[in-house]
């Protein structure tokens, strides 16, 4: 057991800080968007058409996000047990099996990504905060009316069916987005440790790069789409368990060599 605990303790070293300052910036940058746009759509000489999910297509906070996502994934790679990586030369005294240093970073990787999920709620519920005090503020200031419609009791809530990312995020009721979140967290997690372990083999690591195309094209969904979210969870399975099943049949049950 302390063996395991030292390599999920060597996978966090070597990327928990990078992690930490990626969504750090994701978080500011999405922020400065959103405000942006407010500033820019609420003023004297604009139409009040703007609403609060509008403002996350309309603010590129979205874009930011995918961007974050493939350079999380870039972290995960580079820092991982890629050829030439330091943790491989430090597992290399560890009396474990390779398939076990294997299921160790990919949990780790797992646990990676669902704080990476939480941190982009926790944007999402902020923007909103944000969008619930500085509106009143910003039409008092240039003298626009302000709309039942797009600022109400059940403003943020609607918000959270109406737009698809922040569905995607947190879809409420939808049982099958929530079981699809999971999948995909659970699949990156073992691509992205079996992407950089395969190229030590010589192997191509395709799994990884269907995973996130997976997840960049099928995240962002409306309310209902039952048939694209096990779509998405059948592609994303096929990846991960072909990919997991190779590496760990790939490699002798033995000290990490």
């Amino acid at each position: 057991m302390k063996e395991r605990l030292s390599i999920v303790m060597l996978a966090a070293r070597s990327t928990v800080y990078k992690v930490i300052l990626l969504m750090v910036v994701t978080a500011a940058v999405q922020t400065g968007l959103y405000y942006g746009w407010m500033v820019r759509h609420i003023s004297p000489g604009a139409t009040w058409l703007v609403s609060l999910e509008m403002g996350m297509s309309d603010s590129f906070i979205v874009l930011v996000a995918g961007v974050s996502f493939v350079i999380l994934c870039v972290i995960l790679c580079v820092t991982g047990l890629g050829p030439g990586a330091k943790s491989v030369y430090t597992l290399r005294r560890l009396a474990i099996s390779e398939k076990e240093v294997l299921c160790c970073f990919a949990l780790y990787n797992t646990l990676v990504f669902l704080l990476f999920w939480m941190s982009q709620i926790l944007v999402v519920m902020g923007l909103c905060r944000m969008y619930e005090v500085l509106v009143p503020v910003l039409c008092e200031q240039n003298g626009v009316p302000i709309s039942d419609r797009f600022l109400g009791p059940q403003t943020v809530y609607l918000a959270f069916y109406r737009d698809k990312y922040m569905h995607s995020l947190m879809p409420m009721a939808e049982i099958s987005r929530w079981i699809r979140n999971l999948v995909l967290l659970l699949g990156l997690g073992i691509c992205t440790t079996t992407f950089p372990n395969s190229l030590r083999y010589g192997k191509k690591g395709v799994a990884l790069l269907v995973v996130m195309v997976a997840t960049l094209g099928m995240f962002c969904g409306g309310v209902g789409l039952l048939e694209s979210d096990l779509a998405c969870m059948v592609v994303v399975l096929i990846a991960g368990i072909s990919s997991a099943w190779i590496a760990l049949g790939g490699v002798e049950d033995e000290a990490y060599i």
